[in-house]
């Protein structure tokens, strides 16, 4: 039996009776991230490639000059000599671990035409390849992945997760939006004979989206890096670093004719090639928990 008034809207926004975009719908338009994601790490990765065939061939060609005979047995005994032990390897993928801090604890707070919504949000998405280990939880803000290569050549894998909400702006104006998540970075990589990648990065995200919840495009989609490291016959070492609230920022022009989703989102990205007898290893990891999503129109 249906109690006395309406039901508390933990979630209320000027949403004005709009079709709320589904999963499957909402997802169509995040999935362009990810193929932008995509199509950038394949252009870097054939690059990469390029660039750990040219030193190669120098070490090659060096290795020649001065009387070596057999190339490869050489390769693989220098290789074998500085090949990182156990200790300088993760064996596993860092810890999940969300970063502490307190969560908003006065639900949405509205102001004219405008909000700062926290947690629990609209959407969560999560978007890999084979190898990364990820999650990405609307309840709590939370946001991880972990990609290792264990030593693995030919090896190219990305990650790209995400929070966002729903908005139907109440009037045509300039939309502000601010987040600040904190974040916990880890990575490193390194090559002998061969190369290595790692990136990491984070952005906002802002999908346009029609009255009945189709998806039409892109207006935001930022790819702020935190890290971007090669190694071709050298180690980056161990890098763990933590960001408490990164401030991240997007304005752009909307009208009330359309519904936005605006999202939270970090990448990933690991990535080896290396020679016969050579060796490279790459791991790339991020966590995050987004606080408040905050939305403003003028």
């Amino acid at each position: 039996m249906q109690g006395k008034g309406k039901p508390k809207q933990p979630h209320r926004r000027p949403i004005f009776g709009w079709p709320k975009p589904s999963e499957k719908l909402a997802r169509a338009g995040i999935e362009t991230l990810w193929d932008e994601f995509r199509a950038r790490t394949v252009l870097e990765g054939q690059r990469q490639r390029e660039a750990a065939r040219w030193s190669n061939q120098v070490l090659v060609d060096l290795l020649r000059d001065i009387g070596q005979r057999d190339i490869d047995q050489a390769i693989k005994h220098v290789a074998d000599r500085h090949r990182p032990g156990p200790s300088k390897r993760p064996k596993r993928p860092p810890p999940r671990h969300v970063p502490q801090g307190k969560p908003d604890g006065g639900g949405i707070r509205t102001f004219p035409l405008g909000a700062r919504v926290p947690p629990p949000f609209d959407y969560a998405w999560s978007m890999t390849g084979n190898k990364p280990n990820q999650t990405a939880d609307a309840a709590t803000g939370s946001l991880w992945f972990a990609i290792n290569s264990w030593d693995e050549d030919d090896f190219d894998e990305i990650a790209c997760c995400s929070v966002g909400i729903q908005l139907v702006p109440p009037a045509v104006g300039w939309l502000s939006v601010w987040s600040d998540p904190s974040l916990g970075t880890s990575w490193s990589d390194g090559a002998i004979f061969g190369s290595a990648h790692t990136e990491g990065a984070v952005g906002l995200w802002i999908g346009q989206y029609d009255q009945n919840a189709n998806f039409e495009g892109a207006i935001v989609s930022q790819y702020i890096k935190l890290w971007d490291d090669d190694s071709h016959l050298s180690q980056s070492g161990e890098h763990q670093d933590s960001l408490p609230a990164y401030p991240l920022f997007a304005a752009c022009p909307v009208d009330a004719q359309h519904q936005y989703i605006v999202s939270v989102a970090i990448f990933g990205r690991a990535a080896t090639d290396y020679s016969a007898g050579g060796s490279a290893w790459a791991n790339s990891a991020m966590n995050a928990w987004v606080p408040s999503i905050i939305w403003e129109l003028k």
